[in-house]
């Protein structure tokens, strides 16, 4: 499943391996208050193949006072309930999909989307310049205060920087706070923790004999999108996770796959790659492989939506003709669930209303038939299983266990008891504390060579942040050395000592778009519509 790669605001790529939950990013304490405040947290979870390597498990957002969870597989939870995109909890927000992700916009200028596996992207206005916090950086123009903790020091690790965001936050204030407000005021560089899972030598192994390398060919399938995107990062990164992963072949699809999505975001034909790879698309029923359809596919909760679509076509699974999404699945026209009260519920489901008032089912006629009900005097109002209803009182209800720990009532004599099934990493009576690996950590024995891992797009964890247009501008005047070079075109390579932060060599295409986008002075601040 590949390694996470960050990008922060500031565009410093850096590879924290932390297998717990992390902030991302979050507003600062002090915020003004014309802004809004948001935290967005990531879940890792540890690779079976290598315990010390993590990938993006699932994403929560915390905005207007709503909790949004993306999780494995394009699943949404929306306030602790399954749900189907689409949904506006608020009027500020807006979750939707589209042909490969899942999506959520505010009216301030937030934007994120997540794969369903372990990509994902975030956009902020720059409004928030200099006002956010996180492993994604502070977003103040400069890459090298990138490494700062909640307490306001500067640390060159990337593991105890990582580690100072775990959740739930522990925000102290230190008397030796280093405040690093420009590159110039500082010449020492934050590691970005590159060697973490293969070393050098086996790099340069998996180098000599990776099939990544039909990323760079010149007579390759990729080479259309060589000239608008260079392919020099997601080889880098392919290398990174084929390494680990002992090239696997959904490894090399998923690199492949994300250097096509970039590509195809700019315009580019990327027609037949996969005929020319061991990456043949697999459809679900009612659907066909397309290399050329609509970013924005109709769905029975948004029929239209094609037709105001600006954004290029993508690859993906195209529903057969007399047919449409209904949430991820393709079903006839006839077949359309209900919409209700502002979310999409499919035909049969039934659910009950925030307040337990009414129990309702969308019917096949798409109409959503409801009852008035009354929670019992032993019932409560609540959530279990994903799902709001009237539940019996109980130990498990609201359930204590925590990090999703499964909880299951127990009989001891005459009272009613609890147990937690834990996560894997998590042990304790309610699921409250890390479990403790007894498997040590040994450190690469060559330390000296670093590899800079630019635009992964999506090998593992990729956040792309939307940066200002005059940051963009005052990064480019400076020449940034390629972090990773290929000598000659006979397979050998070398490793260079680098900074790690992007190379804007690599980004000639249209800063309009989403990956690497940035606002223009003269734009409104947020991609957000009603």
């Amino acid at each position: 499943m590949g390694d996470p790669h960050y990008i922060t605001f500031d565009r410093l790529v850096h590879h924290f391996q932390g297998k717990y939950t992390y902030i991302l990013a979050q507003t600062i304490p002090n915020l003004p208050d014309t802004l809004t405040q948001f935290s967005i947290e990531g879940m890792n979870y540890p690779l079976p193949l290598s315990r010390h390597i993590t990938y993006l498990k699932e994403i929560l957002i915390n905005v207007y006072n709503h909790t949004v969870r993306f999780r494995q597989k394009k699943q949404l939870l929306l306030d602790g309930v399954r749900v189907i995109p689409p949904a506006r909890p608020h009027e500020g927000i807006r979750i939707y999909q589209r042909a490969t992700r899942i999506y959520l916009e505010t009216d301030f200028g937030l934007y994120l989307s997540f794969d369903g596996n372990q990509n994902a992207e975030i956009k902020l206005a720059n409004t928030y310049k200099n006002r956010v916090e996180g492993l994604c950086g502070n977003f103040d123009g400069s890459y090298r205060n990138d490494f700062t903790k909640p307490d306001g020091v500067w640390v060159r690790n990337v593991n105890a920087f990582g580690e100072s965001w775990k959740v739930p936050l522990k925000r102290t204030i230190s008397r030796l706070r280093r405040d690093v407000t420009s590159e110039d005021d500082s010449e020492e560089e934050p590691d970005p923790g590159l060697f973490q899972g293969c070393n050098k030598n086996m790099l340069e192994q998996q180098n000599s004999t990776s099939r990544c390398q039909i990323l760079t060919e010149s007579n390759g399938p990729f080479v259309n999108c060589h000239s608008t995107i260079s392919p020099a990062f997601y080889f880098t990164s392919c290398l990174f996770d084929m390494c680990i992963e002992e090239d696997d072949d959904a490894t090399l699809c998923r690199s492949l796959e994300q250097y096509v999505l970039a590509c195809q975001e700019q315009g580019v034909n990327m027609e037949g790659w996969r005929q020319q790879t061991v990456c043949a698309m697999q459809c679900p029923a009612n659907s066909n492989y397309s290399s050329c359809m609509s970013a924005c596919p109709a769905s029975c909760a948004d029929l239209t939506s094609p037709s105001e679509c600006d954004s290029p076509c993508v690859e993906g699974c195209e529903c057969l003709p007399g047919y449409v999404l209904s949430g991820f699945d393709c079903v006839p026209y006839k077949q359309c669930g209900c919409i209700y009260l502002d979310k999409y519920y499919e035909i049969g489901e039934t659910f009950t209303t925030d307040d337990c008032s009414q129990t309702c089912q969308c019917t096949e006629s798409s109409t959503v038939s409801c009852s008035n009900i009354v929670c019992a005097s032993d019932e409560i109002c609540g959530i279990s299983n994903y799902a709001r209803g009237c539940y019996r009182s109980g130990p498990c209800m609201p359930s204590p266990c925590q990090n999703d720990g499964v909880c299951s009532e127990t009989t001891n004599d005459t009272s009613l008891r609890f147990s937690c099934e834990c996560p894997e990493l998590y042990t304790g009576p309610n699921c409250e504390t890390e479990r403790i690996d007894q498997t040590p950590f040994k450190e690469k024995q060559d330390h000296t060579v670093a590899i800079a891992v630019g635009v992964v797009a999506g090998v593992v964890v990729v956040v792309l942040i939307l940066i200002s247009s005059a940051v963009y501008l005052s990064r480019r005047k400076r020449k940034h050395k390629h972090s990773f070079e290929r000598t000659d075109k006979t397979g050998d390579s070398s490793f260079n000592q680098s900074r790690d932060a992007l190379d804007h060599s690599v980004y000639e295409q249209n800063y309009g778009c989403i990956v690497n986008a940035a606002f223009d002075q003269n734009e409104p601040q947020n991609t957000y519509s009603s």
